[in-house]
């Protein structure tokens, strides 16, 4: 995909990565640096509350190993593609599938466009989303005989899926 096309953002995952920048320069987490409107040799910081960290900061960890910007969004696609086909795979089998059949459904499943259009137009959130997907499944399909249980994983499951996309909840 690197070379037919170079990969490109979306205006989330742009204002987002602004936030990292903010971030990683000294500002407050989750902000955007902004001119002060009365001195604009100062900054002001807003809050990003419209979209959620999880769209920049999976692929600012890749910004943060050295890679380019466009290396950071295939390496997250491509990561996020392998942890969402192996939490496919998990989830088929504790579903009762067999090891075979289970490893095609998850070769299928990590073919379809979706993840495949995350290569040329990285969509921030959605791709982390799809990553975490099949494990949240996998946790509700471990959790569904644990009556107990749900008191802890449920507010754990649905932190993490807030993080990685609000409309994840």
């Amino acid at each position: 995909s690197w070379f037919w096309g170079r990969p490109w953002l979306t205006s989330d995952t742009a204002t987002g990565l602004l936030a990292w920048d903010s971030w990683h320069a000294g500002g407050p987490w989750n902000c955007i640096a902004e001119p002060a409107p009365a001195n604009l040799a100062r900054d002001t910081y807003s809050w990003i509350s419209w979209w959620s960290p999880g769209q920049y900061v999976w692929p600012g960890l890749f910004l943060r190993l050295g890679l380019p910007l466009g290396g950071a969004l295939l390496a997250s696609a491509i990561v996020a593609g392998w942890i969402k086909s192996l939490g496919f795979f998990f989830l088929m089998r504790t579903l009762g599938c067999s090891a075979s059949a289970a490893g095609l459904a998850a070769l299928i499943e990590a073919a379809n466009w979706h993840l495949c259009s995350s290569f040329g137009m990285y969509i921030g959130g959605e791709v982390l989303q799809a990553a975490f997907f099949p494990w949240l499944m996998l946790g509700f399909a471990i959790l569904r005989g644990r009556l107990a249980w749900w008191a802890l994983g449920l507010p754990l499951m649905a932190f993490a899926a807030a993080f990685v996309k609000h409309s994840m909840m």
